[in-house]
């Protein structure tokens, strides 16, 4: 019988949750997309709940684009044990700024953080442990899929040291890609020029090459939101999840 005794308490998460989600215009009409439902379920509560059952403790909603609207779905919502708060941008700060803005509100040292519109199924527990272990300034989790042209390529060294990005190259086949989920050193994460729109993606990642920065693979399932054809995939996902079934990534 499996041990139901609660896993060891995990750093702060910030989910990066304020983007506009112009993409999904079409089928999310003046909405935040993380407050989609998903198999029944908005994919932001997923995102917390697989957070709580994780081991985190405090999550913080990194807000912008109709903050109130995810406030409400989860002011309505309880995880014991887990305090949520939010952390809303008075302008557009992309995803670095997001995360320096909302940094005040944790009070861990590394933070979890994650993109709020897509979901791996990885061990967070074993990501951070990973972070740890090789004193890492900041530490990406790689899942594989098969099709990896629409992502980005992330190339690393033996020891898991990241060295390059291969940005959406159109003829990848299968390949590792960025999870979206990142444990982040409070000296790196409060070195994020604040006050102004700053992205990982484009400056914080490629600066840190080589300063600290390693990648840790999972072999685990990975879905997003960020396109209608993704968002109903992940209504697939989820729903196979839900009913102890699986997917094809």
């Amino acid at each position: 019988m499996a041990s139901s005794a609660r896993r060891p308490d995990l750093p702060d998460a910030i989910v990066l949750a304020g983007g506009l989600g112009t993409r999904l215009a079409a089928v999310l009409p003046n909405r935040q997309k993380v407050t989609a439902e998903v198999a029944g379920t908005p994919f932001v509560v997923r995102i917390i709940d697989w957070l709580a059952a994780a081991g985190v403790r405090r999550v913080v909603l990194a807000l912008g684009h109709h903050a109130g609207e995810v406030e409400k779905i989860v002011t309505g919502r309880a995880w014991p044990g887990v305090a949520v708060v939010a952390a809303v941008e008075s302008e557009p700060l992309g995803t670095g700024g997001a995360l320096r803005n909302a940094l005040s509100r944790t009070a861990s040292d590394p933070v979890i953080v994650l993109n709020g519109d897509s979901f791996a199924a990885i061990d967070p527990q074993a990501l951070v442990a990973f972070h740890r272990n090789m004193r890492a300034k900041l530490t990406m989790a790689l899942v594989s899929v098969p099709r990896a042209g629409r992502y980005g390529v992330v190339e690393t060294g033996d020891d898991g040291a990241v060295t390059a990005f291969v940005e959406k190259p159109a003829d990848a086949g299968e390949a590792r890609i960025n999870a979206g989920i990142y444990v982040v050193s409070r000296a790196v994460a409060a070195g994020i020029a604040a006050g102004r729109a700053v992205s990982l993606e484009r400056e914080i990642f490629p600066a840190m090459v080589g300063h600290g920065f390693y990648a840790c693979g999972f072999n685990a399932p990975f879905i997003d939101i960020g396109t209608p054809e993704s968002l109903a995939a992940a209504q697939t996902f989820f729903a196979a999840r839900a009913s102890g079934g699986t997917v094809a990534r």
